[in-house]
């Protein structure tokens, strides 16, 4: 076969076969979607959460760190899925320094469970999936 027929061959059964794997769209896998993230939150935003009587999540982290940008995507999930039961809050560590520095953070993301009553209960450094953090949240009894 000549080598322009079969560039030409190769083209339409590529074209062909992305055509026929959009007839089952409804049965394939939807792709993450990474707009449904979370704001970040101020320190106003921690002090109300604080106060409301949940228990919240809090992800010290920032757009510059690769594992916080992902993170964001994960605690948007946990936030859907947990709605009205806790906050997950994110404050960026670069806008708000005091912040970090009143809980040492030194590792991003980290991550600080607080009680219904807003006292932190446990501080953790590193990415963790949702399963680690809904894992974390009941072992401190928090919801």
């Amino acid at each position: 076969m000549p080598k322009k027929s079969l560039v030409v061959f190769l083209s339409l059964a590529l074209l062909i076969g992305c055509a026929s794997g959009q007839k089952n769209a409804k049965t394939a896998v939807a792709p993450l979607d990474i707009t449904a993230s979370l704001n970040y939150s101020t320190a106003s935003d921690l002090d109300a959460a604080l106060k409301s009587g949940l228990p919240t999540v809090l992800e010290l982290g920032s757009d510059s760190c690769y594992f916080c940008r992902q993170m964001k995507l994960v605690l948007a999930k946990l936030a859907a899925e947990q709605h009205g039961k806790i906050n997950v809050l994110i404050i960026d560590v670069y806008e708000n320094k005091d912040l970090a520095g009143d809980f040492g953070v030194t590792v991003l993301p980290s991550f600080v469970f607080f009680d219904r009553k807003g006292k932190p209960r446990a501080q953790t450094e590193g990415a963790m999936t949702k399963e680690d953090l809904i894992e974390m949240i009941e072992s401190l009894s928090l919801r």
